[in-house]
């Protein structure tokens, strides 16, 4: 369970809504595969260091950008195992390496966009 605090309106909020057994670890995966995630959910260390009992801040509306992220994230990722059962991996590598592709020319076509 992640411990959250949105600072602009000072609640502390409990999330659980990931497919993870371990929230710290599942979100640093989850930022190296969305580097920008790393500015919605800010980490606070304990003062005895221990990774288990961090907590987070946020904004209301970071938060709630982070919320939609997992949930299209979940879909993808179920869409990828599907992939993956029904066909072979380099199957469901190449089917990335082509979405990559045509995400990353959208982004030059419209440089504007935002990542989030």
């Amino acid at each position: 369970m992640l411990s959250i605090y949105l600072t602009d309106t000072q609640q502390h909020v409990q999330f659980n809504d990931y497919p993870s057994d371990q929230p710290v670890k599942f979100l640093l995966n989850l930022k190296k595969i969305f580097p920008s995630t790393g500015d919605l959910l800010l980490p606070v260390l304990p003062e005895d260091n221990d990774l288990e009992n961090v907590t987070w801040e946020s904004t209301s509306k970071d938060f709630e950008i982070f919320k939609k992220l997992l949930a299209g994230w979940g879909v993808i990722e179920l869409r990828l195992n599907a992939i993956t059962a029904y066909k072979d991996k380099n199957f469901a590598n190449e089917l990335i390496k082509q979405a990559q592709a045509k995400r990353k020319k959208v982004a030059q076509k419209n440089h504007q966009l935002s990542l989030v």
